[in-house]
């Protein structure tokens, strides 16, 4: 998965999709030892998101614009605290189990729909 090789837009998808499992199985872990499972993966996977989003932003934008585009993911990845007040708040009101198994549920079908949609990004 890591290297010189490409695809690295390929292994995005899968480290979205490892990451949504990670997250649905965080909800739904019947135990301490499975939620820190989930969540040892769910950090690793944080962290490829993050190198591969780096990568693709470097290897795509062409370089008179690649401030503006750095700036736009600095934008969303600032935002990324009221994702955790959306989902504080939706647990208060479904309970934890059901506001992770959401989410990580949404996070499995934005990877499908990724795949299926953006079939350049597949070949990058």
């Amino acid at each position: 998965m890591f290297g010189q090789g490409g695809r690295h837009g390929l292994r995005f998808i899968i480290v979205l999709h490892v990451f949504g499992v990670a997250l649905l199985l965080l909800g739904l872990a019947p135990s301490v030892h499975i939620a820190i499972l989930a969540i040892v993966l769910m950090s690793g996977m944080m962290s490829l998101s993050d190198l591969f989003s780096q990568t693709l932003l470097q290897r795509l934008v062409p370089n008179d614009l690649r401030g503006r585009a750095m700036g736009a993911w600095t934008t969303a990845v600032g935002t990324g605290p009221l994702g955790n007040l959306e989902i504080g708040a939706l647990a208060s009101i479904l309970g934890v189990t059901t506001a992770l198994s959401l989410h990580g549920g949404a996070l499995i079908l934005l990877a499908i729909v990724t795949f299926v949609t953006f079939k350049n990004l597949r070949e990058i």
